[in-house]
C-alpha cells in the first residue's frame, strides 16, 4: 500500500496512481516537466495544485517615495507629479486635509511579481513643509503697528502775508526742519494740519502730523543800536544783537552789508526774532565802545548826582573847596572825555563824502531777513 502525495489516494499494487496520474518511480524534482498537466481529467486540478506547491507564487516587493507639499497644498488639496515609474510619469492627488507623514498607496505600482504573484505597491510618503522661522525667536508674537506722534509749532505772519498766503520754514519742538505753505485768507489762532510731517511710525506704522498755528500780528518798530568793529564794517557780516522791548529781552541776527558807515541807519522792513515774533527793525550803527570811555561814561552817571548837590550847595553857601566841589570836577571831566570821543568817533568812523552824509540822514532799506 503507498499513498499518492498528489490526490491522496491509497493504492495497492500499481506504481502509477490511477486518480491522478502520479508515477511514483519518477524524480519529479529532477524532472518537474514530466508531471505536466495534458488530459481535461478531473487530474488535472489536481496537477496544478501539486505544480504550485513546488513553485509557489511570489508577490512584488513594494516600492516607496517621499514627497514634500506646502501647508496651503496639504490643507486645499492639490495634484503634483512624483516622479516616473518603469518611464511613465506619475500623477499623484493628494487630498484635502493631509497631515505631515501620511502615506498614499498607489497599487500595483511596484516591483512585479514571480510565478503569478500580484505586482507590489507604490507608498508615497507625504512632508508638509514647515513655514521659514522669522528673524529672532521663533514664533516671537508681532507688535501691532503704531502711528507716530504729532508735532507742534506757532509761526507769526504779517496781516499781508496772511491775506496772501506764503511759504515758511518751521522747527516745530520735537526737531526737524519742514517747509510748509500757509493758505491764503488765513485767521489768527488757525491751526494747520500737515499729514505725515510728524515722528515717524513704529512697527510699520504712519508717521505722524505736524500742527502749525498761525498767529498774525502787526508789526512792532524798534530801532537797536549796533555796535561794530571796523573791519565788520568794511567787510559786512552777520550780527546778533540783544535789546529791551516792552520789559522783555529781544534778540535777533541782522545781516549788515558792507561798506556801512557810522551813524548810518538801516531799515528791516521784517526781521524774526528768536521767539518767532516780526519786528520792523531801524537799526544805527555805532563805532565798538572803548575801555577808557567806558570809565568816562560810569564816572559821569555815578558823579551827576553828587555834582548836582555840589553846585546847589555852592551857590547858597558860597563857593568854598570842599568834596562836593570834586564831585563837580568829576562830572565835568568825564562829561568833557565823552565829548571828545564822540567828536573823535564822528571825525574818524562816520561819514566823510557827501553821499556818506546823505545815507546817515535816510535810512538804507535791506532785503528781508531770512
Amino acid at each position: 500500500m503507498w499513498k499518492c502525495p498528489v490526490c491522496d489516494q491509497e493504492n495497492n499494487v500499481a506504481t502509477v496512481c490511477p486518480r491522478c496520474g502520479y508515477d511514483r518511480t519518477c524524480d519529479y524534482e529532477q524532472y518537474p516537466t514530466a508531471f505536466a498537466v495534458t488530459t481535461a481529467t478531473p487530474t488535472r486540478t489536481l496537477r496544478r495544485q501539486w505544480q504550485e506547491k513546488q513553485n509557489p507564487p511570489v508577490n512584488g516587493r513594494n516600492r516607496k517615495r517621499t514627497v514634500t507639499v506646502t501647508q496651503e497644498q496639504a490643507a486645499q488639496g492639490c495634484r503634483i507629479t512624483a516622479g516616473y515609474v518603469d518611464g511613465q510619469r506619475l500623477e499623484l492627488t493628494v487630498p484635502a486635509g493631509t497631515k505631515d507623514g501620511s502615506v498614499l498607496r498607489c497599487r500595483g505600482m511596484g516591483q512585479p511579481g514571480s510565478n503569478g504573484g500580484r505586482n507590489g505597491d507604490l507608498l508615497v510618503t507625504v512632508r508638509v513643509q514647515e513655514p521659514p522661522e522669522p528673524d529672532g525667536l521663533y514664533d516671537a508674537p508681532k507688535d501691532p503697528p503704531v502711528k507716530g506722534g504729532d508735532l507742534r509749532a506757532t509761526v507769526y505772519i504779517t496781516p499781508d502775508q496772511a491775506a496772501r498766503g506764503c511759504q515758511l520754514r518751521v522747527t516745530p519742538s520735537g526737531g526737524g526742519t519742514h517747509q510748509v505753505t500757509i493758505p491764503g485768507g488765513c485767521m489768527d489762532g488757525k491751526k494747520l494740519r500737515y499729514t505725515g510731517l510728524g515722528q515717524p511710525g513704529r512697527n510699520g506704522g504712519k508717521n505722524g502730523d505736524l500742527l502749525v498755528t498761525v498767529r498774525v500780528q502787526k508789526l512792532e518798530k524798534v530801532t537797536p543800536q549796533v555796535s561794530l568793529k571796523s573791519v565788520e564794517a568794511a567787510q559786512g557780516c552777520r550780527k546778533s544783537i540783544s535789546f529791551k522791548h516792552n520789559g522783555k529781552k529781544v534778540s535777533m541776527a541782522l545781516s549788515i552789508p558792507a561798506g556801512v558807515v557810522y551813524g548810518e541807519k538801516l531799515h528791516y522792513p521784517r526781521v524774526r526774532a528768536d521767539d518767532g515774533i516780526l519786528y520792523d527793525v531801524t537799526a544805527v550803527v555805532e563805532a565798538p565802545p572803548n575801555f577808557f570811555v567806558s570809565l568816562a561814561y560810569i564816572a559821569l552817571v555815578v558823579s551827576a548826582l553828587p555834582a548836582l548837590v555840589a553846585l546847589l550847595t555852592c551857590l547858597y553857601d558860597g563857593f568854598s573847596f570842599s568834596t562836593g566841589l570834586a564831585w563837580i570836577i568829576a562830572f565835568v571831566v568825564s562829561f568833557i572825555i565823552v565829548m571828545i570821543d564822540d567828536s573823535m568817533d564822528k571825525k574818524k568812523y562816520g561819514p566823510k563824502t557827501p553821499e556818506e552824509k546823505e545815507r546817515c540822514q535816510t535810512p538804507r532799506e535791506m532785503p528781508p531777513q531770512r
